[in-house]
């Protein structure tokens, strides 16, 4: 498998919501009920908007807002807010 969306589509056929151009953030996949999500990192979405162009702050209100805040509909991925540990 060659990309974080080949391996998601390996253990899940017809594939899950994912966020555009974020593969780099993707950590994993979440259960709840039998129904998976796909999982990123609050803080490498962020750094991967600062990477782009973005301080901080822009980062921070453009996640909020346009990534976080969206709705796309069932299956959304979700968002996990990194605690720092063991990075």
């Amino acid at each position: 498998m060659d990309t974080v969306r080949d391996w998601i589509e390996c253990r899940h056929e017809g594939g899950l919501l994912m966020a555009d151009g974020l593969d780099c953030a993707v950590i994993g996949l979440v259960y709840d009920r039998d129904v998976p999500f796909v999982a990123y990192s609050t803080e490498k979405v962020l750094n991967k908007l600062m990477e782009d162009g973005m301080d901080r702050l822009e980062a921070m209100e453009y996640f909020e807002f346009n990534i976080d805040g969206s709705y796309l509909g069932k299956g959304m991925p979700v968002f996990v807010d990194d605690v720092g540990l063991g990075d």
